[in-house]
């Protein structure tokens, strides 16, 4: 099984599945996959969208815009206002305008697929979010 995630200005990534057969996530990384764990949760619903403060089992942490339509993710502060351009558009699938700390990308946004992805599962956007990835 072969994941490939796309963040511009960075080339694609291909990761195995730990599950390979042919090993390939040892030749890649030299290790084991590590399990990481994401919890969003909303924090504030304004007119402008929904407020989500996110962390990561790895110390990161965020704030995340969601417009009302449910569909648009921008970074912002605890109150809902943006802060730099960096958004990522559920219909078009790339994030624009990536900010150029690659760690920041990377959580901004597994945090915004995982709150679309249960927004599409549940019909409305949720209340909390917790993931485990690797």
């Amino acid at each position: 099984m072969t994941h490939t995630l796309t963040v511009p200005g960075e080339r694609d990534r291909v990761i195995h599945c730990p599950c390979d057969p042919a090993g390939a996530w040892h030749e890649r990384t030299g290790g084991n996959p590590r399990e990481a764990s994401l919890t969003c949760r909303k924090t504030l619903s304004l007119e402008a969208g929904s407020v989500y403060a996110w962390e990561t089992a790895e110390g990161a942490t965020g704030n995340i815009l969601i417009d009302p339509e449910g569909s648009v993710a921008r970074t912002c502060t605890l109150d809902g206002i943006t802060i730099g351009d960096m958004l990522l558009d559920e219909n078009v699938g790339n994030v624009e305008n990536p900010d150029p700390d690659p760690k920041l990308r990377r959580a901004f946004l597994i945090a915004a697929s995982a709150i679309f992805q249960e927004g599409e599962r549940q019909g409305q956007l949720p209340d909390k979010i917790t993931r485990t990835y690797w």
